[in-house]
């Protein structure tokens, strides 16, 4: 399979879009299999007329903690989208800062979400 690099920055391996680790600085928007996916490195939502909003990341809303999200898109193949997120920070009263990273894929035309 021939690999294309668009001046974009992101490469297209047949029908497969995969971007490179890339800070999104202002939101970027992608089409997935007739989804409007609007990504930038704090949020990540997807969008379908008749649809329910999906939120894929976001800030968290936790009293008394306060932190950073990174997320970015992994890949597109219709309405299948992977992402990777990125979460540290502080709460009130803990003993440490957390920190964590989950890769997630989901089929935005059904319910099911499958995390790595």
């Amino acid at each position: 399979m021939r690999a294309t690099l668009m001046k974009f920055g992101f490469v297209v391996l047949g029908c497969v879009a995969v971007w490179p680790n890339v800070t999104l600085a202002a939101p970027a928007t992608f089409d997935a299999g007739g989804w409007k996916v609007v990504a930038s490195d704090g949020s990540g939502t997807a969008s379908k007329p008749g649809k329910k909003s999906i939120t894929l990341w976001g800030k968290r809303r936790e009293a008394g903690c306060s932190g950073e999200v990174h997320g970015k898109i992994l890949s597109i193949v219709g309405s299948v989208v992977s992402w990777e997120v990125e979460e540290s920070g502080m709460c009130e009263g803990a003993a440490h800062p957390y920190e964590n990273r989950t890769w997630t894929a989901r089929d935005l035309d059904r319910s099911e979400e499958h995390r790595l």
